[in-house]
């Protein structure tokens, strides 16, 4: 797993996608219409969120997560990085797309002294990190959460052996 991870093409082309189109439906009339106030306030703001979308999704792209006997670590715009002996906080949690929970993803969030690192579940790899720092939390003595002991269960990982 040390040659890194990466987010996969077809996942961030879909998040480019959804940002084209959000900035496409909220740049275009406030630059091609005369809108009053209430009217384009809300679309500035809209245009403002889908353009942190795009920003998120290439930061995400330019990203490289590396882990080794010694730690993970994120190579790229905002990395940081967090040492297995150093792991003191695991954090897994589902987010539903729908009502129904379907169509979801898992976020996981590795904390160390100051190091923090944020990880999605369409990494390339993700299960396998998810594997190792959840070892790394059972030797460093890591309390976790009722949810995420039930997310790592989902992914076949027992968070107590």
């Amino acid at each position: 797993m040390s040659d890194g991870l990466r987010y996969p093409r077809a996942t961030l082309a879909g998040d480019y996608a959804r940002a084209a189109a959000g900035l496409a439906l909220t740049v275009l009339p406030l630059a091609l219409l005369d809108l009053a106030a209430w009217a384009a306030v809300p679309l500035g703001l809209a245009a403002l969120l889908f353009a942190a979308h795009a920003l998120r999704t290439a930061q995400r792209q330019l990203t490289r997560i590396v882990v080794d006997a010694d730690g993970v670590r994120a190579e790229g715009p905002c990395g940081g990085a967090v040492r297995w002996e150093a792991l003191s906080g695991l954090r897994l949690r589902y987010y539903a797309a729908r009502r129904d929970r379907a169509d979801g993803w898992l976020v996981m969030t590795l904390s160390g002294g100051r190091d923090r690192l944020r990880v999605e579940s369409t990494l390339e790899g993700f299960d396998a990190l998810a594997e190792r720092a959840a070892g790394a939390a059972r030797r460093n003595a890591v309390p976790l959460d009722r949810a995420t002991e039930d997310n790592l269960l989902a992914l076949g990982i027992d968070p107590t052996s």
